[in-house]
């Protein structure tokens, strides 16, 4: 996923973050160019999940959602 997102800009992958404090998340959102938000029940449901979005959005990042075919009709109530 990494390599498809290179045109898109610099790219922070929360799972590759050595340090998983909240400032720590907090600051790999403010120095992304971009936020994919993979999309499914469990990270909807997730509170970091959540949290990583509204930081995106608080930070002006252009937001892509990634999500599997299964859960495309169902984007609407994720969101």
């Amino acid at each position: 996923l990494k390599e498809q997102l290179k045109p898109l800009g610099k790219c922070w992958v929360d799972i590759d973050q050595p340090d998983c404090t909240e400032l720590a998340m907090r600051d790999g959102v403010l120095r992304s160019e971009t936020f994919v938000f993979v999309l499914s029940e469990k990270s909807a449901e997730s509170e970091w999940c959540q949290k990583e979005l509204r930081w995106a959005c608080q930070y002006g990042r252009l937001i892509n959602v990634v999500t599997a075919a299964m859960y495309q009709a169902k984007v609407g109530e994720f969101m």
